[in-house]
């Protein structure tokens, strides 16, 4: 009889396993908010006493009233997304784990985990173990994350199977505050889960204020995975959701994968996007991108603004998509937009890994996490000796750059770019040069001073007549420059590239002669800019970037089209240098999104 009945109820067990195996549809559901979660944990019966009660009352954030005993003690997670909540919130009460931590990411965990029995996850693997839960025999099983379609059938089929209660509750990108303030309610945790929830609003609030400045000028981005790193996390997957928040996510699929492993794509499809970033996951493309033929050729590879999410136990950006997007998400906008982003990284990753994971982490074990995604560890003092026409531009671009690299220091030298290529030619020091044209940078590389290799042209600008901003001559073009109407008229010398392109102008329109015959020739623009301004000269022909920045001018034309070859200001590096690396990856960071918004901002457009 014994064995009769022994037969029958591991018939009925392997009947109840079956029947819970079956697919999960990973669409969200049209379920309450976190917030629909009770607040606290209602007593069955309090008794007037302070003595926890016997049971509790909880309504998940499915909607389901749920009894629980008055104490929580002992909690399994359903997934890994879960485990990290409960690590953050409450490690000790953990009596399972969905996956176990090795190598380097143990380290990051609380020590207790390493025992714990691993028994898999409900959603994604969908390989978990529900006869050792049934034998540890937790308080209660806890899932937290994205309500999937089915989730009510979901949690009741845990709670039958065995026979000990499941809650869900619902933790999206801006839910998770609000989930950790439920859970610490839950599992009397309240004041832990404020300051769990504390650092979340803040995340979100330092976030959401650089975006605020960013507005519509998102970089243009994709976030690669797999071995070779043709997979991609498709815009408005839930996988996405703190990428597309920060970055203009230009991976767009037909179909939107619902996995972690993104949507299968190709090098072709990735060169059609034509990305300005490409933030690799993990052990994904990332070491072999600057040297494989076919990334090497996409615009981001070729401008260095390529980098590797940091990963630390998890990745940073997501796998699974939980509590580490926040620090992922602080990270990312710190490297899209450092001119806007004024917090300090560091202190909020330290910061991040006590509060979540009870870790103190050391600045030098910060640097090794972010060693591919920051270059923090970069130190140098640069000399950039860079064209007049950037006076103004180049600090705050120094300072956004620091912002990533504090350990970077820049000395600057402004000239006219033919007096710099002179100074460069006779030896002085410099690692970086940047001119206001091409013909410099040709006669350096021309003469072997040049690291071939860095060369790239970063910007456009364009050639204007301008006036003192209280003249009431009657000039209205260019060509009134060689008419009676101007006595004087500022123009740069022959060796400044601003006075070649003037000369440019007026052999088109057929006048030079009658120009230089009333021209004062100053040796930069900013000195042509600065006799306009003072009213030395009648009239003056600068950048139209410098016109922009002093208000005791006021531009009257723009250069007649096709009178003067195209304004380019190319960079390199200089091979004499003894900060190679550090000269190019600031040259690299000239030609990135983040440096381009500020470029705009003095009126630079960006070369092709």
């Amino acid at each position: 009889m014994k064995r009769t009945l022994a037969l029958i109820l591991a018939l009925a067990l392997t009947f109840a396993l079956f029947a819970g195996c079956t697919a999960k549809t990973e669409t969200p559901a049209a379920t309450p908010s976190p917030a629909a979660a009770t607040a606290a944990a209602t007593p069955a019966d309090s008794g007037g006493s302070d003595t926890p009660a016997a049971e509790q009352s909880f309504t998940d954030s499915a909607g389901r009233s749920v009894t629980l005993p008055g104490q929580i003690t002992k909690i399994s997670p359903s997934g890994a997304l879960a485990q990290m909540f409960l690590i953050a919130i409450a490690p000790d009460l953990l009596v399972s784990v969905a996956s176990e931590y090795k190598g380097d990411n143990a380290k990051y965990v609380p020590a207790n985990l390493a025992g714990l029995p691993v028994v898999g996850q409900f959603y994604g693997s969908d390989d978990l173990n529900y006869e050792t839960i049934a034998n540890i025999a937790p308080d209660v099983v806890i899932d937290v994350g994205e309500p999937k379609k089915t989730i009510v059938e979901d949690m009741d089929s845990i709670t039958e199977k065995l026979a000990i209660p499941a809650v869900h509750v619902t933790a999206d990108l801006r839910g998770t505050a609000e989930a950790f303030r439920t859970l610490g309610k839950l599992l009397g945790r309240e004041s832990k889960g404020e300051e769990l929830a504390a650092y979340c609003d803040n995340a979100l609030s330092l976030v959401d204020a650089v975006m605020a400045q960013v507005g519509d000028n998102k970089a243009r981005a994709i976030w690669a995975l797999g071995d070779g790193g043709t997979n991609v996390m498709a815009k408005t997957s839930f996988h996405a959701e703190a990428f597309d928040l920060v970055a203009d996510n230009v991976a767009i699929a037909d179909e939107v994968s619902s996995k972690g492993s993104g949507n299968e794509t190709d090098l072709e499809q990735i060169a059609l996007w034509n990305p300005d970033v490409i933030i690799f996951a993990p052990d994904s493309a990332y070491s072999a991108a600057g040297t494989d033929p076919v990334w090497a050729e996409l615009t981001a590879v070729k401008n260095g603004a390529y980098y590797e999410v940091p990963q630390g136990p998890y990745n940073w950006m997501g796998s699974p998509p939980s509590i580490n997007r926040y620090i992922g998400m602080l990270w990312l906008t710190k490297l899209l937009y450092p001119q806007y982003a004024s917090y300090d990284l560091q202190a909020l990753t330290i910061e991040y890994y006590n509060l979540f994971y009870g870790y103190t982490l050391s600045a030098d074990e910060y640097k090794a996490l972010t060693a591919n995604s920051v270059n923090s560890g970069l130190s140098a003092d640069l000399t950039v000796a860079a064209a007049a026409s950037l006076t103004d531009v180049m600090p705050k671009l120094a300072e956004a750059y620091n912002s990533l690299r504090p350990d970077v220091k820049f000395t600057w030298n402004f000239g006219s770019s033919g007096t710099l290529q002179t100074q460069i030619e006779e030896g002085a020091p410099a690692d970086l040069f940047l001119s206001a044209g091409k013909k410099q940078v040709t006669a350096l590389k021309d003469g072997g001073l040049l690291t071939d290799a860095t060369i790239r042209n970063l910007l456009v600008n364009k050639v204007v007549l301008i006036v003192p901003a209280k003249s009431t001559a009657d000039i209205t073009s260019f060509e009134d420059v060689a008419t009676d109407k101007v006595k004087i008229v500022a123009i740069g010398d022959e060796g400044v590239p601003v006075g070649q392109y003037t000369r440019d102008v007026y052999t088109t329109l057929g006048t030079l002669d009658a120009v230089l015959a009333k021209a004062s020739l100053g040796k930069d623009v900013r000195e042509v800019l600065t006799w306009v301004e003072s009213g030395e000269a009648d009239a003056g022909i600068v950048y139209a970037t410098d016109a922009a920045i002093e208000p005791g001018v006021r531009v009257i034309a723009e250069a007649p089209e096709g009178s003067h070859t195209p304004i380019v200001y190319p960079g390199a590096v200089i091979k004499a240098s003894t900060n190679q690396d550090a000269a190019a990856d600031f040259l690299n960071f000239l030609a990135q999104p983040a440096a381009r918004a500020i470029f705009a901002e003095f009126g630079f457009a960006a070369a092709e």
